[in-house]
């Protein structure tokens, strides 16, 4: 068989009694233009006996966490295009065939992505969650990654190639690498949507956010990308051109500090208000960021904390003077 165009990749970690939906949704639309992945991390569970199956590339490690079964996927796939897809969710019907015709018509795009269902942990759906347009457009979706990854991980198709330009999964990211690896290239990747369903998103009590904070790693990709960016960019509905200096940067400071504690970031939201109290001094903005910065004030001595993670905290005011 010739290369595939497109390589389905799983990793997991003792998903025996889960994963058997996943590979029925993707065994009963795959094609030979197509290959599957899965990373087992080390399960023990048994997991092994329902994944050796003709037509999935079966590889077991000892297990050494998410971003390494990821890029040991990367390492295996064979594919011009990635598609990941969770142990526990499935793949939509008939995306495969959808994402196959886009690339024969040669549409040019680095990454492609589409809406979700959200279901139970039964795979009944309650819930579609679409992509907004603006998805398209680099400079509102660098933005709105600040505040949200706004790229499904799971069902998106991605140029493989995008991996060697741009760098693999960070290991420092036990979890959210998605998160982080969007947050570096989506304004120098083409981003394309479709409104067609690419996988059914399980939300089950085993799953990730049932036993990892992740606002830790989010806080640390929304700073990463503020300090790349910068200001102006982090925050473009703010009146740069019409505010005098000082106060477009108080009022940006303002709003990314928000941000920071929605995630209970009491250090990263007070180095922000700070800031803007700073620069706002004798304003009426004033008040706004003494206010602010006594709620940032109240979540450290309220104690709540993030927990340490594996790197040192980004400053997102790094480098402005």
């Amino acid at each position: 068989m010739s290369s595939p165009l497109i390589s389905i990749c799983t990793f997991c970690y003792n998903r025996k009694h889960l994963i058997t939906d996943l590979i029925t949704s993707v065994l009963s639309q795959i094609t030979d233009e197509c290959e599957f992945i899965i990373v087992d991390d080390g399960s023990t569970d048994g997991t092994d006996t329902v994944c050796q199956l003709e037509g999935i590339s079966y590889f077991w490690q000892e297990n050494q966490g998410r971003p390494a079964a990821r890029n040991k996927c990367l390492e295996l796939a064979k594919g011009d295009y990635i598609i990941w897809i969770g142990s526990d969710d499935q793949l939509a019907p008939r995306i495969l065939a959808h994402y196959l015709n886009k690339i024969k018509n040669h549409q040019p795009f680095d990454v492609f992505t589409g809406s979700i269902l959200v279901t139970n942990h039964l795979l009944q759906p309650y819930e579609r969650r679409s992509v907004p347009e603006w998805i398209e457009q680099p400079e509102s979706l660098v933005s709105g990654m600040i505040f949200k990854n706004w790229i499904s991980d799971g069902g998106t198709l991605v140029r493989r190639e995008l991996y060697s330009r741009y760098g693999e999964y960070d290991p420092e990211f036990k979890v959210c690498q998605d998160y982080e690896w969007f947050s570096r290239v989506v304004d120098k990747v083409k981003i394309r949507r479709t409104d067609a369903d690419m996988q059914l998103w399980r939300i089950h009590n085993s799953g990730r956010a049932a036993d990892t904070d992740l606002s830790p790693y989010e806080a640390e990709i929304s700073a990463r990308l503020i300090r790349r960016i910068g200001l102006k960019r982090a925050c473009p509905d703010v009146s740069w051109d019409r505010l005098p200096a000082h106060l477009a940067e108080a009022i940006a400071c303002l709003k990314l500090g928000m941000r920071f504690v929605e995630l209970t970031d009491s250090w990263r939201s007070r180095r922000l208000f700070t800031h803007a109290l700073k620069l706002a001094n004798g304003t009426e903005l004033a008040a706004t960021a003494h206010e602010c910065l006594t709620l940032a004030l109240k979540i450290e001595q309220e104690g709540i904390v993030k927990k340490e993670v594996d790197f040192s905290p980004t400053d997102p005011l790094e480098g402005l003077s």
